[in-house]
């Protein structure tokens, strides 16, 4: 009986040790553990530093604008063409005949090009096309134009915007995916508040040469969406920013 008491013991002492020695992983395991651990943070702050995370505003219906602007030629009263002396997107000379309209009153208004530049038709102009008194009836486009965008953001956003300030702007009808970005810089900044909106100008300093080196062609009443850069920030300076805005929220 004392020898199998004993021979009981020895097992319940031996596994005890085995217990113990299951229940302590090897130091080499806690140290390749700690090692792998801190690598993978190395890597997140890295990749965090990285991957890029700007602070926007994005504004609607900034509008291209061009200087000089477009002179429009309009017709001096109601009537029909009589006839038209230039192709749509035609180079004209200043002083050429462009069209000439016959009135109600039996009179013949002959349109001229003011300046040298490019002729746009407002309509579709041909022998017996019908226009209204003061109707558009073409666009000239000077041949060296300077482009650039207005934009209005809400008043409230005027502490966040100063001039110098990178703008990308998505041109109506010329998607981004496809086209890319036309690439500004705010310029001017009103110190006017009207209807609760704020003036911007956006200097341009390739045209409407896009981000994907493709050359949009400037036409009156051009449309565009803008992004204006606030701060270039990366992801970890956004993390970094919510955890001491939590801070000091905690502390207040």
């Amino acid at each position: 009986m004392e020898e199998r008491k004993a021979r009981l013991e020895n097992i319940d002492l031996r596994s005890e040790e085995v217990k113990d020695i299951l229940s302590r992983p090897p130091n080499w395991m806690i140290s390749w553990g700690i090692t792998i651990v801190c690598f993978i943070l190395i890597g997140v702050m890295v990749l965090s530093q990285l991957l890029k995370y700007p602070d926007l505003i994005s504004i609607k219906d900034a509008e291209i604008k061009s200087n000089p602007e477009p002179v429009y030629l309009v017709s001096e009263g109601n009537g029909l063409i009589d006839s038209v002396y230039f192709q749509n997107d035609q180079l004209v000379k200043e002083g050429q005949l462009l069209a000439v309209i016959t009135t109600v009153s039996h009179e013949s208004i002959e349109l001229f090009a003011p300046l040298d530049g490019k002729v746009l038709m407002v309509k579709d102009l041909k022998k017996g096309t019908s226009v209204e008194d003061q109707e558009r009836v073409c666009v000239i486009l000077a041949e060296s134009l300077n482009i650039n965008a207005t934009v209005y953001i809400p008043a409230d956003l005027s502490v966040k915007i100063q001039p110098g300030q990178y703008v990308n702007l998505e041109i109506v009808g010329y998607p981004k995916e496809e086209f890319g970005l036309v690439k500004g810089e705010v310029n001017f900044k009103s110190g006017i508040i009207e209807d609760k909106r704020l003036y911007l100008n956006v200097k341009l300093p390739n045209g409407l040469e896009t981000s994907f080196g493709k050359q949009i062609p400037f036409k009156p009443n051009m449309k565009a969406e803008a992004e204006i850069l606030l701060k270039d920030l990366t992801l970890l300076h956004r993390l970094l920013q919510s955890f001491d805005s939590i801070l000091t929220h905690e502390n207040e």
